[in-house]
C-alpha cells in the first residue's frame, strides 16, 4: 500500500505542494464552524506537518534515483546545503542525536494540539502542566529541527522526450570506477552558450563546502556555553513564572527578557573572541564568520521579536 502511495506522489509530484497547502488552508477554515472545530483543526495541521515529512523523504529518495525534474525539464538533485550536511552527518554517525531531532520535530508538530486537548479535558491547571513537560523535552533535546530537503513548488512532470537511460550524458572511469560528465552532453544541453561555463562554475568548490560537518559550526568557549544553555532554558523559565504568578504579572516577561539579551550578549561575546583569534593567529581557510552560524543568528534576532509580543505584552496592548 505504501508502496503504491510513494508511486503516485512521485507520479504526481507538481501537484504535492497544492494538495499539502490546499489542504492546510482548511485548518483555518474550520475553527467556529462546528463543536471543538479548533480541535479538529490543529489535528489536522499537526497530520500534515508529520505528512509532510514523509512527502520529503519519499522526494529526497526518488530524486538520488533521477526521477524528479524541476519546471525547465531539468533533474533535480537532493540539495547540499550547510544546514543539511551538518545534520546529516551526526544523524548518521550518533544516533542519539538522530532519535532527540526526530523527539523535538514531533513535539514541535503537536505541542499546540496537546495544549487544546488538555484543556478541554482536563482543565486550565493541568494545561499548563503540560505545557511545562512539552518545554522540559524541547529543552533536553535543544534545538535539532530538520529542514525539508526538496520543495514540492519547484517540481515539474518529465519531459516528454525523456529516456530512462538518463546517465548517458556520463561515463565511468574503468580503473577508478568514478562516473564523469561526457563534455559532448553539457554542450547539447538547451543553453550551449553557457552551458559549460555554469557546469564548470558549479564544479568549483568553496572551503565551507569541504569543511567537514565539525569544522562548520565552532565549539563555544565559557562565555558562549553559558549564553547558548540561557537560549535553551528560557522559554522553561518564562512558563514556570507565568504558572507560578500568572499571565497578568510582568515579571516573567521582565526576567526572561533579561535572560534572552543576556544569552545573545554572552554568544556575541564568544563570536567576537574568536573572531580577533582567528585574525591576529594564521590565516584560516575557513572564515571565521560561518554560514550557520549566521543563519541561526538571524533565526534568533526573529524569535526575539516574536519573543517579546507574550503575555502580557500580548494580552494588554495586542489582543
Amino acid at each position: 500500500m505504501l508502496s503504491l502511495y510513494e508511486s503516485f506522489l512521485i507520479k504526481n509530484a507538481p501537484a504535492i505542494n497544492s494538495i499539502e497547502n490546499g489542504l492546510k488552508t482548511l485548518t483555518f477554515i474550520l475553527p467556529g464552524r462546528f463543536e471543538e472545530a479548533e480541535i479538529a483543526s490543529e489535528t489536522i495541521y499537526s497530520i500534515l506537518n508529520f505528512l509532510g515529512l514523509y512527502h520529503d523523504y519519499i522526494l529526497s529518495k526518488a530524486a538520488k534515483n533521477n526521477q524528479l525534474f524541476d519546471t525547465a525539464g531539468q533533474l533535480i538533485n537532493v540539495p547540499t546545503s550547510e544546514k543539511l550536511k551538518y545534520f546529516k552527518y551526526f544523524s548518521k554517525n550518533h544516533k542519539v542525536y538522530h532519535s532527540l531531532a526526530i523527539l523535538l520535530t514531533s513535539t514541535l508538530f503537536v505541542e499546540k494540539l496537546v495544549e487544546m486537548i488538555v484543556e478541554k479535558k482536563l482543565g486550565i491547571k493541568k494545561k499548563w502542566q503540560a505545557i511545562t513537560l512539552l518545554e522540559v523535552v524541547k529543552m533536553v533535546t535543544g534545538s535539532v529541527i530538520p529542514d525539508r530537503l526538496m520543495d514540492p513548488s519547484i517540481l515539474a512532470n518529465p519531459p516528454i522526450d525523456y529516456v530512462e537511460t538518463i546517465n548517458s550524458g556520463t561515463w565511468k572511469g574503468k580503473r577508478s570506477n568514478i562516473e564523469y560528465q561526457d563534455i559532448q552532453f553539457i554542450y547539447n544541453s538547451p543553453d550551449k552558450s553557457s552551458s559549460i561555463k555554469t557546469f564548470l562554475e558549479s564544479k568549483v568548490k568553496k572551503p565551507d563546502d569541504v569543511a567537514s560537518a565539525h569544522d562548520m559550526i565552532r565549539p563555544f568557549s565559557s562565555f558562549g556555553s553559558v549564553g547558548e544553555i540561557a537560549f535553551i532554558i528560557r522559554p522553561l523559565i518564562y512558563v514556570l513564572l507565568i504558572k507560578k504568578l500568572g499571565r497578568k504579572s510582568w515579571t516573567p516577561w521582565a526576567i526572561s527578557l533579561i535572560v534572552e539579551l543576556t544569552s545573545q550578549k554572552l554568544v556575541s561575546l564568544d563570536y567576537l573572541a574568536n573572531a580577533v583569534s582567528s585574525e591576529n593567529g594564521f590565516k584560516n581557510i575557513f572564515s571565521w564568520n560561518r554560514p550557520l552560524e549566521n543563519e541561526e543568528k538571524s533565526r534568533r534576532s526573529s524569535l526575539f521579536l516574536l519573543y517579546l509580543l507574550r503575555s502580557p505584552m500580548f494580552d494588554r496592548f495586542i489582543e
